[in-house]
């Protein structure tokens, strides 16, 4: 099994995780818009029967006007309801986001490992074929590698080729920090 997914697998998945969040912000949209479109055909029904209840007659005013703000203050209270509800909503699409986001991180750091471990590979091959020994033994581990470097100028060379990897951005700060100390301590 190949270290590293082809690009098109890797498109392929990026491709159908953007997919499901653009669905689910899509849904989020159209039930912002269906409920906007509710209200707007609220407000228009409610503006309408203010104006019928107004039009009825002058000794009716104080009952239309309690009518009125009674309609309004349920109007409030059912767009406060609706306004919560749809800030839930957006609440949930953030935090759905939030866990794509993560995941991507942890497959660019699955990512990561996978190249280091072949960038270790590399180099154990190109050490073996330089002392002329096999290339086909198994691969040792970032610990295993700092310890089979004797003198100061494989250390030397290591450490320049954990720095190019930093710059490079393959490591974090952290991780090359943590590999620096190994390979110093290193008898």
């Amino acid at each position: 099994m190949p270290i590293f997914k082809s690009e098109e697998e890797k498109q392929k998945r990026k491709g159908e995780k953007d997919r499901r969040l653009a669905e689910k912000q899509a849904e989020a949209a159209r039930k912002i818009e269906a409920a906007n479109q509710r209200i707007s055909e609220r407000n228009a029904r409610y503006e309408k029967e203010i104006s019928e209840i107004k039009a009825a007659g002058i000794a009716e005013r104080a009952k239309i006007d309690a009518d009125a703000q009674a309609i309004i203050d349920a109007r409030n209270t059912k767009n406060k309801e609706e306004t919560a509800e749809l800030r839930q909503e957006l609440s949930e699409v953030k935090a759905y986001n939030r866990a794509v986001i993560n995941e991507w991180k942890e497959e660019v750091r699955g990512i990561k490992r996978d190249f280091l471990d072949n960038q270790r590979q590399i180099t154990q091959n190109n050490r073996a074929r330089a002392r002329g020994t096999s290339v086909d033994s198994p691969v040792p581990s970032l610990e295993e590698t700092t310890n089979l470097i004797p003198d100061q100028s494989s250390k030397f060379a290591a450490l320049k080729e954990l720095k190019d990897l930093l710059d490079s951005g393959i490591l974090t700060q952290e991780e090359f920090e943590s590999e620096k100390i190994k390979l110093l301590d290193s008898e």
